[in-house]
């Protein structure tokens, strides 16, 4: 092996050390020259302060700490203004900004990020070259430990506010060009704890724990619910109003997409509702909203983004309501359990079929099957409804009989089958019932007693459910009229009250 001379060696080493300097300099050089550059950029200062900045060209990275909004800006019409912890810029693309003044970075972390949103403010726009052509792509973004809020500007209420915030967001495009394609970032990750979210003026929406990842998103502890008590509420409204308390542990959405192709759509597999309450009141004593409502089906047509969902599920759900009808009664609910739905192909615009199917326990004790078909939502308001109650003792109706209607009844429906279809003004259908010992009470104005007067009148008109065809059966017809001002729940309930009361004060013959 051929030995360098120590002389050239030394000179060797000589050359690399000024060369080590040289880069040494350039690069601390270049370092503060960066740091200098953002530290006295205008446009930046208008809008931040930060305590400090560090920059490694060598690493790649920006970090800026302690950063504050100076003053506000305008988003989508709320004033924003906040603070971070700390960003960090990782695997910026030196070379692609100086040559083609586009800004690549690999990732962005902000570590506790605290934004606040101003509804009703109206900051200062920021100017923006629309026709500017420089693109900015971010690789992945990071949130850690994050919070938001909304308020009123002009209460200083609180409209929405969500603590524990964590998300990762890949491919993220900018492009000043409207005309361009862009594709749809990806959202990786999304948590959050404690949202609170205002409805107006009467509801509330709160979510315990949310996270979404692997495009499964698990929602726990969600609560739709009225601001105010039930009493409360009454006080404050000057027309009937709903009082609403739903309540439900887990919801899961499954295998959730984001497409982009010249239009947004939402895929998923499934939906399921785990164990939900509703309960819902009404206070009858105020006067009536004479507002004509929507008819589902025009509800239905609100879902302006295309959905596609493969499947939805509910399971054991439970269901109240009651009325208050008397200021000496207490209102008494009716209540169906054991509640489960399910429906295949539920896809918005809802220019197909929907069919949903729902079972439940009829105030504990009666099996109660209801199925709805509705044909082309999107086109048409017309819809089948089909039904079947089965093995119901009628007396665990009376608490809410009592309180609503002044009347006890008794018998057991053993079989009842109803069918009618309409649209959005006229319902007509069919109902038989195999019953026994059916009668009605009348009870006087105090509840402590029975109306003997009325109760008979009542019975002499109501088939006990003796006179049947062989099979046990008696049968009527469905015929109603839809209440303008009135929910579609009430509609079919009306449909179905038009049915039994003609199934037993009828000649109880089939046509």
């Amino acid at each position: 092996m051929k030995k360098i001379a120590p002389s050239k060696l030394i000179k060797l080493l000589i050359a690399l050390l000024v060369i080590g300097i040289f880069v040494f300099i350039a690069f601390n050089y270049g370092n503060s020259f960066i740091e200098k550059k953002l530290r006295n950029n205008q446009k930046l200062n208008e809008f931040v302060a930060f305590s400090s900045v560090e920059v490694s060209i060598l690493n790649k990275t920006i970090v800026f700490n302690e950063l504050k909004s100076k003053r506000e800006i305008s988003f989508m019409k709320n004033a924003v203004k906040g603070s971070i912890t700390k960003v960090k810029v990782q695997d910026f693309n030196l070379w692609s900004y100086l040559t083609k003044k586009n800004i690549e970075i690999g990732k962005i972390h902000f570590t506790k990020p605290a934004l606040s949103l101003y509804k009703n403010s109206t900051p200062k726009s920021i100017k923006t070259d629309s026709t500017a052509k420089n693109k900015i792509y971010i690789k992945e973004i990071i949130l850690n430990n994050g919070s938001l809020l909304q308020l009123d500007s002009i209460q200083e209420d609180t409209i929405l506010s969500l603590y524990k915030l964590n998300s990762i967001i890949k491919n993220v495009t900018i492009d000043g060009e409207k005309t361009r394609q862009k594709p749809v970032p990806k959202l990786e990750k999304l948590s959050f704890k404690n949202l609170e979210y205002t409805l107006g003026e009467w509801e509330k929406i709160s979510v315990q724990n949310l996270l979404f990842q692997n495009n499964n998103l698990t929602a726990q502890h969600f609560l739709l619910a009225t601001i105010y008590s039930k009493n409360e509420l009454s006080q404050y409204l000057p027309k009937e109003r709903d009082y609403y308390h739903i309540e439900i542990p887990e919801i899961q959405l499954q295998k959730v997409k984001v497409l982009s192709n010249n239009k947004l759509t939402i895929q998923l597999d499934k939906i399921s509702i785990i164990e939900p309450l509703f309960e819902f009141y009404r206070d009858k004593l105020l006067p009536d909203d004479f507002t004509t409502k929507a008819f589902i089906t025009n509800q239905f047509k609100q879902v302006q983004i295309p959905i596609n969902i493969d499947a939805f599920a509910l399971h054991n759900g439970h269901l109240k309501y009651a009325e208050r009808t008397s200021l000496k009664r207490e209102p008494k609910p009716l209540e169906l359990e054991e509640i489960h739905v399910e429906i295949q192909e539920l896809n918005f615009p809802l220019d197909s079929t929907l069919h949903i199917q729902t079972s439940s326990q009829l105030m504990g004790n009666g099996q109660f099957n209801l199925d709805w078909t509705f044909e082309n939502p999107a086109k048409s308001t017309a819809f089948l409804t089909k039904g079947e109650l089965s093995h119901f003792n009628t007396t665990t109706l009376n608490p809410f009989l009592r309180a609503n209607l002044n009347v006890e009844v008794e018998g057991e429906i053993d079989k009842m089958y109803f069918t009618f279809s309409g649209d959005s003004y006229r319902t007509t259908g069919d109902m038989k019932m195999n019953y026994d010992d059916f009668k009605f009470k009348v009870l006087r104005k105090d509840l402590l007693g029975v109306n003997k007067l009325l109760t008979g009148i009542v019975n002499l008109f109501t088939n006990d459910g003796s006179k049947t065809d062989a099979e046990g059966y008696r049968y009527g017809k469905i015929e109603t009229e839809r209440v303008a001002h009135k929910s579609f729940f009430n509609y079919q309930w009306l449909a179905i009250q038009s049915g039994i009361k003609e199934t037993v004060t009828g000649n109880g013959k089939k046509d």
